[in-house]
């Protein structure tokens, strides 16, 4: 993982585009490029590619959106979630030319939606984050998106009946 101070820095050496806010910016969605990849249009003109932390993307975060039918779909969400709304973006890491981070939509942060609407699970080999911990486990216990077809699965409804 990076230092998310160190990161910061070097952005600021290297990143013409850095505001005023140091690792937050305001825009509107350019475009999807795949699941887990979006292009911003931030207010000063200038775009920044933003890879999403938080919901795990598998396979599907390096390939395009018009790769097969399931990468179709989630960009679809994506762009429907975004598209025509004022966005706060916080970038976490960077990397290259290439910044980690969230979206804000609405009020709310869009890993956080995505996984409590139970779209995608926690990317526990990149975030441990408890609030993303937290969201996945009511989406799974309210069987929501993908947790539906679990319904009466005895396992999940053990491991959720403390919750």
């Amino acid at each position: 993982m990076f230092n998310r101070t160190k990161s910061i820095v070097i952005a600021m050496c290297f990143i013409p585009f850095l505001s005023a806010y140091g690792n937050e910016f305001f825009g509107e969605l350019h475009d999807v490029e795949n699941p887990g990849e979006v292009v911003l249009k931030l207010e000063s003109g200038n775009l920044m590619r933003l890879k999403l932390l938080g919901p795990d993307f598998g396979k599907s975060r390096e390939e395009t959106c018009d790769t097969n039918r399931s990468n179709e779909s989630a960009c679809k969400l994506l762009r429907e979630k975004l598209a025509g709304n004022q966005l706060g973006i916080i970038v976490e890491e960077v990397e290259g030319e290439t910044m980690y981070g969230d979206i804000v939509v609405n009020r709310k942060a869009l890993s956080l939606s995505l996984i409590r609407e139970g779209y995608y699970q926690v990317d526990t080999d990149h975030n441990r984050s408890q609030a993303l911990l937290e969201a996945e486990q009511e989406a799974r216990c309210n069987y929501r998106g993908m947790w539906a077809k679990w319904r009466g699965n005895y396992e999940i409804a053990k491991s959720c009946a403390g919750w």
